[in-house]
């Protein structure tokens, strides 16, 4: 059994392709298309014709879409279909949306099965009675993944096999996002991995031991594991051990009373009192002394301590999540970490790898940041150049998660323009990438070219260089950060291969963008910047 309608459908977004885009791909089946570029213009028509489906971006030049939702839908006699657009799978938008009643969403750049999908059940949808879809969305809410019409049609039912074993076979599908935490983004199988063992461990009362490096978000995993615990509802206390004075550790985690010590002047409660019934945080554990470890294993075994000063015996109720970016297992070889505090601490193991290893993640976390920042400080939200994006890619990113994060709000800040490219990035990180692409390029030309290029550019990369520096000191002025030095040997380095590249060619620019293996409109943006002749 077929089913068939047309459907009324209202596509809102600020660009005209994809308007365009859209009513061609509904055009297929019949449907017919209103479309509106801005929140205002699509109120008006929504108080002017009913709606079966409604596409809407989340950002419009007069506000965010999705913060519309509820309005749209009052706005129509029978509530409409609405599936958000959004940029790339930003979790926190499409998760907002969901619980804000969007029925789907649909990701740039569009895939025309899904389109197609998203038009059969959105038919599918507008014949059924208004009190079976009153139990669809009751049910979707509470966690439904989907659902199925009497009498049952078999391109529907092939639909949903297809998806359900493209979902089985692959991290990337969509349908994945109900169990992802909000928080975490991230579809390598080293981040899954690491959050099937969150939700593993999150339900059972047992320590965790979160290892990684410094910016991986080892913090944020932790109070994800509090927050899906049956302790969410009480106290999540973070101790930071890296930054606590050593003679004041005993007295911030036990507590003390007065007179304990000079300057006590009063009972103090300490933090494993504070995070009673909840999650106790120990960031960077490893930093913790030998003796205080010795005192926090035995409150760990008796479930009792007694304050700094004090004899009274006081019982303690808390989950214990431990952190640290260094190798226990050595720590303990090296006599500097307790073979039996390690033990207990690692009953659950969570390790969060380098974003170097995921670096499809970065790329995610950058339209996730980019979203969010550019929301925080009001500005328009930029487009990724795909040279922008393959130097995020190739970028090892030694500081992490924090490091990229950082580093995007530096360029939004910095700069107004609509689109990010490679050389929006800090000077050392774009140093980094030239070396790597030098190097490693997919598609390098010959090695004689290769060779050629980079031999020029030695050759007028060290003189030139060390003169500009030495001739800046030598001036009496003040010497340079190595942050600005690292920015004009960028500069500089930059400048001279295109010299090198230009030379190389004669001139020949087709010739010259395809060996520096940038865009077009990159490549005469950088001619432009350092004022080369061609």
């Amino acid at each position: 059994m077929e089913m068939t309608r047309s459907l009324n459908i209202l596509i809102i977004d600020d660009s005209s392709p994809i308007q365009r885009l859209l009513t061609r791909n509904a055009s297929r089946y019949k449907h017919i298309c209103d479309c509106a570029g801005t929140l205002k213009e699509a109120s008006s028509l929504l108080l002017e014709k009913q709606f079966d489906l409604i596409f809407l971006d989340i950002f419009l030049p007069d506000g965010n879409g999705i913060d519309f939702i509820h309005v749209f839908r009052e706005q129509q006699q029978e509530i409409p279909l609405i599936v958000i657009i959004t940029g790339s799978e930003d979790l926190n938008n499409i998760e907002d949306a969901m619980k804000k009643g969007a029925w789907d969403y649909l990701s740039k750049p569009f895939d025309s099965e899904r389109l197609s999908q998203i038009f059969h059940r959105a038919v599918a949808v507008s014949l059924t009675s208004s009190e079976d879809l009153n139990n669809i969305e009751d049910a979707m809410k509470k966690g439904a993944w989907d659902y199925l019409s009497k009498p049952f049609d078999s391109e529907r039912l092939s639909q949903i096999f297809h998806r359900a074993v493209a979902v089985s076979l692959t991290s990337k599908k969509t349908e994945l996002i109900p169990i992802l935490p909000s928080t975490i983004i991230g579809e390598s199988q080293a981040i899954r991995k690491a959050i099937q063992t969150l939700f593993k461990a999150a339900p059972r009362d047992v320590n965790v031991l979160i290892t990684g490096k410094s910016g991986t978000g080892k913090e944020l995993f932790a109070h994800e594991l509090h927050k899906k615990s049956p302790r969410a509802d009480h106290p999540f206390m973070v101790v930071d051990c890296a930054v606590l004075p050593e003679s004041l550790i005993e007295s911030i985690l036990f507590g003390h009373v007065k007179g304990a010590f000079t300057g006590a002047a009063s009972d103090k409660v300490g933090l494993l009192v504070q995070a009673e019934k909840g999650t106790l945080f120990l960031d960077e554990i490893g930093e913790l002394p030998m003796e205080v470890q010795k005192k926090f294993l035995r409150v760990l075994q008796e479930r009792t301590f007694s304050p700094l000063g004090g004899k009274k015996i006081v019982p303690v109720n808390f989950r214990l999540v431990c952190a640290t970016n260094r190798n226990l297992a050595e720590m303990v070889d090296a006599g500097k970490f307790r073979l039996d505090l390690y033990h207990r601490i690692n009953t659950f193991p969570i390790h969060l790898p380098d974003i170097k290893y995921r670096q499809k993640d970065a790329v995610l976390l950058t339209h996730f940041f980019i979203n969010k920042l550019c929301k925080k400080h009001k500005c328009q939200v930029r487009k990724l150049s795909d040279e922008f994006v393959e130097a995020i890619e190739i970028y090892d990113w030694p500081g992490n998660v924090r490091e990229l994060r950082n580093v995007i709000e530096q360029m939004i800040l910095t700069t107004s323009e609509s689109t990010l490219y490679p050389d929006h990035l800090p000077g050392e990180i774009r140093a980094e990438v030239l070396k790597k692409n030098l190097s490693h390029k997919k598609g390098k030309p010959s090695s004689y070219t290769t060779d050629k290029v980079t031999g020029q550019l030695s050759s007028l990369t060290d003189s030139d260089i060390d003169d500009e520096f030495f001739s800046i000191m030598g001036k009496g002025e003040a010497i340079p950060t190595i942050k600005e030095i690292r920015q004009r040997a960028v500069e500089q380095t930059e400048r001279n291969y295109l010299k090198a590249v230009l030379a190389h060619t004669n001139g020949n620019t087709s010739k010259a963008i395809a060996i520096t293996g940038v865009a077009k409109s990159q490549f005469y943006r950088l001619i432009k910047k350092y004022d080369l002749k061609i």
